[in-house]
């Protein structure tokens, strides 16, 4: 096997068991967290939707 080829399979998106592998994992690390980041991380796309929103109305004014 030729250096390309191994780059290149390291490359390469992870398959079904893979992003199974990651997700327990990540849900290990960030278990106790990971409600109160997802409610954060809804707050923050809600205020730059209003934000958006706000500055398009401003502009059509």
């Amino acid at each position: 096997m030729s250096w390309g080829m191994c780059i290149q399979a390291f490359l390469e998106m992870p398959g079904g068991g893979e992003w199974l592998l990651i997700a327990l994992i990540g849900l290990l690390i960030f278990g106790r967290r990971l409600p109160e980041t997802a409610r954060s991380l809804g707050r923050s796309i809600a205020a730059f939707k209003e934000g958006l929103r706000d500055a398009r109305d401003e502009t059509e004014r």
